[in-house]
């Protein structure tokens, strides 16, 4: 009996979070960002991401 109260609590807890964070619509900033000629020079992390790796010496070392 302890058990089925422990996962109804725990039902209780997650199932009201996962309702509401899928309310949440992003198709439109998904979109934006997949819609780019130049991932590279438009998306800024990805700028980010390229430009601190070049940058960093060790980098190179670090995927072999």
């Amino acid at each position: 009996m302890r058990k089925i109260q422990y996962y109804l609590r725990l039902l209780a807890i997650i199932l009201p979070i996962a309702i509401i964070s899928c309310e949440k619509d992003d198709s439109e900033e998904i979109s934006k960002e997949c819609n780019v000629s130049n991932p590279a020079e438009e998306l800024t992390w990805l700028r980010e991401a390229i430009n601190d790796v070049k940058e960093d010496e060790y980098s190179y070392y670090g995927y072999s």
